[in-house]
């Protein structure tokens, strides 16, 4: 695998023939056997789709390993550092480099939840548009799913269970 100095990949951009663009996957094995699915957000390609994997593309300048721990981390916050690599895809067609990984943990299932971090790595809070979708994040980086939530102005307002998108706009001030 070769890093192109110079040669920066936009998402959405067209890729350059003969250029790929590097994603690392991982399945996920708790420590009784089962193992970690994941539901694609019901607006994106494949939407609503299941999958055996949390991972997806690498920022510039990550190694194959890197991606794969921060993918898992701001897709469930489960910090690991200990993955075994299954295999390598060449996809032709999408123009993509696999790197496939595995893991174990004993993470608490109920711990597992949605993170999203800024381009300097920090955990977002509150409220935020990501993906064209309005989302709530808590003061521990929490995305709100299923429940409420009151912003600066003291409205308070819902968010879906499973996407997390806001689901009201209530202009109510919440009562003291």
């Amino acid at each position: 695998m070769n890093v192109i100095a110079g040669r920066v990949l936009v998402r959405g951009e067209k890729i350059p023939k003969g250029v790929y663009h590097l994603v690392s996957e991982v399945i996920v094995r708790h420590q009784d056997g089962t193992y970690l699915l994941t539901q694609r957000n019901p607006r994106k390609n494949l939407g609503g789709m299941w999958e055996a994997t949390a991972g997806g593309s690498a920022l510039q300048g990550e190694n194959p390993l890197e991606c794969v721990k921060r993918e898992l981390r701001e897709e469930t916050g489960i910090l690991i550092d200990d993955f075994i690599e299954v295999g390598r895809v060449l996809h032709q067609k999408h123009q993509t480099y696999y790197v496939n990984y595995l893991c174990h943990t004993d993470v608490d299932k109920d711990s597992i939840v949605w993170y999203y971090f800024d381009e300097n790595g920090r955990v977002v809070t509150g409220d935020q548009e990501i993906n064209v979708q309005e989302l709530h994040f808590d003061e521990n980086g929490v995305q709100t799913k299923g429940g409420f939530a009151t912003d600066t102005e003291g409205h308070k307002h819902s968010y879906d269970a499973k996407t997390g998108d806001l689901e009201d706009e209530n202009v109510a001030p919440v009562e003291a």
